[in-house]
């Protein structure tokens, strides 16, 4: 039942979107966005700051393509500042999470708790969409208000298959955040709690890869290739200036001037 008036028009005009939205019924969502007073409420938030897109990526993935058609927003935030794409990450929506990203969300935006999309799939989502996200730009070893990165969340929630991506994208081992605890003591942590099995084992073994000699103080080698992976603008050296040999041991291309 809708009231008159302006202000309660467009609240009703949103809750039909959001309600066809969380059943799937694709067909009459997009008979309604094809009316202008549907599409003029496309990008309004309800109480906790979502609109249908935010709806979609937690519910119903395949509505995404339809929302983003008639002109939904995929950088809006809600109450805790998530984007779509956070939620998408969250509830595992592969799908949903490749078109958010070919239709340009930022993969490194954060919310209010500096959490990146990352964080989310790295805890919750699967390895196929942190590959996504690291293909699209994501940053591996983002910080959050905490310092804890993707591979921290991966680690303590013994996400195996999701730390093997993070750690095949030289996601940092080391990171500590501001308890002083990095995804590496968090391994070392419940490997002795589960007594070396299950998945904890299985972390084990690729932190002990990508470390093979575990110590609290990064190698030269890391400490340069993180210098360049975080100061990108910064540093642009040539083919001229810096020997390839030293390129070639960071694992980079030399850089060419144009």
């Amino acid at each position: 039942f809708c009231l008159m008036g302006a202000r309660q028009s467009i609240e009703c005009d949103l809750q039909q979107l959001i309600e066809l939205t969380r059943k799937g019924d694709l067909v009459e969502l997009e008979l309604r966005l094809q009316q202008q007073r549907f599409q003029a409420v496309i990008n309004v938030r309800d109480s906790d700051g979502w609109t249908p897109l935010h709806w979609a990526s937690c519910f119903k993935s395949s509505a995404i393509p339809i929302l983003l058609k008639y002109g939904a927003d995929i950088h809006m935030k809600d109450n805790d500042g998530s984007t779509p794409l956070h939620l998408v990450c969250r509830h595992c929506k592969t799908k949903g999470t490749r078109a958010l990203i070919n239709a340009g969300a930022d993969v490194n935006s954060e919310d209010n708790f500096k959490r990146t999309p990352l964080h989310r799939a790295a805890r919750f989502g699967t390895a196929l969409s942190i590959k996504m996200l690291v293909v699209a730009g994501a940053e591996v070893d983002h910080p959050d208000k905490d310092q804890k990165t993707p591979l921290y969340f991966a680690s303590y929630h013994r996400r195996s298959d999701n730390v093997k991506i993070l750690l095949d994208n030289d996601a940092f081992v080391y990171h500590c955040d501001v308890q002083n605890n990095s995804p590496f003591t968090i391994t070392q942590k419940h490997y002795q709690e589960h007594e070396g099995k299950g998945a904890s084992a299985r972390i084990m073994k690729l932190m002990q890869k990508a470390s093979p000699e575990p110590s609290q103080v990064p190698s030269l080698k890391q400490m340069c290739r993180r210098f360049i992976q975080t100061n990108r603008d910064l540093f642009q050296p040539t083919q001229e200036e810096l020997p390839k040999e030293l390129f070639r041991y960071l694992g980079f291309t030399p850089l060419v001037s144009v």
